[in-house]
C-alpha cells in the first residue's frame, strides 16, 4: 500500500488566493477604466476574459488536484480497485 502524501493548505490555497486576486484587481481596473471612459469595450475585453479564466482557475484547481489526490489514492499501482475486481470475477 502507498503512503499518502498530504499537502499543507498553505500550499494549495497560496497560488490560488495569489491568482485569485491579482484577477480580481485586473477586472476592477478594467471595469472601473470603462466606466470612466479612459478605455473603450474593445480594450477591456482582453483583460475581463483573462481575469475570468484566471478566477476559474483559482476555484477549479484546488478542487481537481484534491480529486485526483482520491483517485490516485485508492491505486496500488497495478490497476483501481474496480479494474482488479473485474479481473477476479472473470477469472472464477
Amino acid at each position: 500500500m502507498q503512503k499518502v502524501e498530504t499537502i499543507p493548505l498553505a500550499l494549495l490555497l497560496g497560488p490560488a488566493l495569489t491568482m485569485g486576486l491579482t484577477a480580481v484587481v485586473m477586472a476592477a481596473v478594467a471595469i472601473i477604466n470603462l466606466m470612466n471612459g479612459t478605455s473603450d469595450m474593445l480594450t477591456s475585453a482582453p483583460t475581463l476574459v483573462m481575469s475570468f479564466s484566471m478566477l476559474c482557475g483559482t476555484l477549479l484547481w484546488p478542487l481537481l488536484t484534491k480529486h485526483s489526490e482520491k483517485e490516485t489514492s485508492g491505486r496500488d499501482g497495478s490497476g483501481t480497485s474496480k479494474e482488479i475486481s473485474g479481473i477476479s470475477e472473470r477469472s472464477a
